[in-house]
């Protein structure tokens, strides 16, 4: 045998997180890829620790040094960020499968079990039964302004006189509706999305929901616990001395 064991470890080293197929594996190490012996000296590494696989990746079976292995918990670690960044904004399965397209589908789904399993995210569903996914810190914010925890009781300055807004609680309310409805009822709509719905101005839409503010017909909410991708906070509305723009808002039940 001309190759080692060293060899192959190496080898898939090299490679990293892309892998090897056992074709490629043989001819990097210049091995017949129907050698019996190169089979046996893979299960022996498995057994070992050393690496890791075969993953099928797509149409791919591929084998990892163990350091560039793919996890569960690296997938884990990914989803969260993904659902994080939506904030209360729900994420349907189809969408999810497309920002992880590529990985180990096994590992895929063991995560999602993962972490459902633990109560870091949340799977809702929709008419038609769907999967949806909200990640829990978006529920536990929903949970904390609803119940008034995240209200500002200070009054809310008017920065625009309420003649300037030429658009009304009715203008939105079909809007608003529709978004709650697109997050399995989560109540709290992110200004951002109501902008893009919308297409007015945002001062026009600040204007308004200021003015309600005012009159307890709408509550606004400062970003805390979800990390709001950058559209979303620039999209929210700024208030002198405070750090956090207030990004969310909630229509109250009667307004």
């Amino acid at each position: 045998m001309a190759w080692s064991q060293e060899d192959i470890v190496r080898v898939l080293a090299r490679a990293g997180a892309k892998g090897l197929t056992t074709t490629a594996l043989a001819k990097a190490i210049s091995a017949p890829a129907t050698n019996r012996q190169l089979s046996s000296v893979i299960s022996e590494l498995k057994s070992r620790g050393a690496i890791r696989g075969p993953f099928r990746m797509g149409r791919l079976s591929l084998y990892f040094e163990t350091k560039s292995a793919p996890t569960r918990e690296h997938l884990e670690s990914r989803i969260e960020d993904l659902l994080r960044r939506a904030g209360t904004r729900v994420t349907t399965r189809s969408d999810l499968d497309k920002e992880m397209k590529g990985v180990v589908q096994s590992l895929y789904k063991d995560a999602i079990s993962a972490l459902k399993a633990e109560g870091k995210i949340v799977e809702l569903r929709n008419a038609r039964r769907s999967p949806l996914y909200v990640h829990r810190d978006a529920i536990v914010e929903q949970l904390r302004v609803e119940s008034g925890g995240g209200h500002d009781r200070r009054p809310l300055p008017l920065t625009q006189s309420p003649k300037t807004a030429s658009i009304s609680l009715d203008d939105i309310r079909p809007y608003y509706l529709s978004l709650k409805a697109e997050q399995g009822g989560i109540s709290a709509i992110t200004i951002y999305d109501m902008l893009k719905k919308l297409g007015v101005s945002k001062d026009k839409l600040h204007s308004l929901l200021l003015r309600e503010a005012q009159r307890g017909r709408v509550s606004l909410h400062a970003a805390s616990t979800v990390n709001f991708p950058r559209e979303v906070m620039e999209a929210g509305i700024k208030i002198e001395g405070e750090q956090q723009p207030y990004v969310t808002f909630i229509l109250r039940e009667g307004s």
